[in-house]
């Protein structure tokens, strides 16, 4: 069985997909390639088509090779009760996400209630199978994005980290993962978010510094950046 790994990239931010053959459960699914792909006796190589920004930035993207025959069109997202302390935050990023999504054409995408879903579990690529399978069909969707808040910093300098798990329903394969680290001490960071609140303009400085230190603000902006570089797979 192929266990996660991770590799480091010299950029501030961590983005891992991996595969595993499932271990055969009633209670979680893991990392696996397609039920679609032949099944051989021999070790499975796993591709991965890799996106990366010609500019540094705060996030690089991995998907798995076959994410584009299973590119979802209704997403489901889920964010975990765990983090209590920032369940606002979460609420806030996820349905700015599903916003996003839709705006970019990525995607359908809908928020389903927080739940009782272990977020360090989903990062190792383990999943409730169960519960992958009820909130598909509760709420209509062909993939659930657990979206998790790992941390959040509401005071200058704003700060989110994000870690993201897509799963395919249909064949309870994960196809993307994003762990992202956005930090406005880091000039790129910085920059794209002053151009992101340029779109919509203040009347003067004393507006702009305030809608600049906006933790919704932030929030909005790191959700589109994450949907432009999910479509940009």
């Amino acid at each position: 069985m192929h266990e996660l790994t991770q590799r480091t990239l010299a950029v501030p931010i961590l983005i891992v997909v991996a595969c595993s053959f499932v271990v055969g459960s009633a209670t979680g699914c893991r990392f696996l390639p397609s039920r679609r792909a032949s099944v051989s006796s021999q070790p499975q190589q796993y591709q991965y088509q890799h996106h990366r920004r010609i500019a540094p930035a705060p996030a690089d993207v991995l998907v798995s090779q076959y994410y584009q025959q299973l590119k979802p069109r209704r997403i489901v997202i889920a964010i975990p009760t765990s983090r209590t302390h920032l369940l606002p935050e979460q609420k806030t990023f996820a349905l700015a996400l599903a916003d996003s999504l839709r705006r970019c054409g990525f995607a359908d995408a809908v928020v389903a209630p927080p739940c009782a879903c272990d977020s360090q579990a989903i990062r190792k690529g383990k999943f409730d199978l169960q519960q992958l399978v009820d909130l598909s069909s509760t709420f209509s969707g062909d993939a659930v994005l657990y979206c998790d808040v790992v941390s959040f910093s509401a005071y200058e300098p704003l700060e989110v980290a994000i870690s993201m798990r897509l799963v395919d329903a249909r064949e309870s394969i994960a196809i993307m993962a994003v762990d992202g680290h956005w930090d406005l001490r880091d000039a790129q960071t910085q920059s794209s978010y002053l151009n992101y609140l340029s779109s919509n303009p203040t009347d003067n400085d004393f507006q702009a510094g305030i809608k600049f230190q906006s933790p919704t603000e932030f929030l909005n902006f790191v959700s589109a950046d994450v949907a432009k570089l999910m479509l940009a797979q």
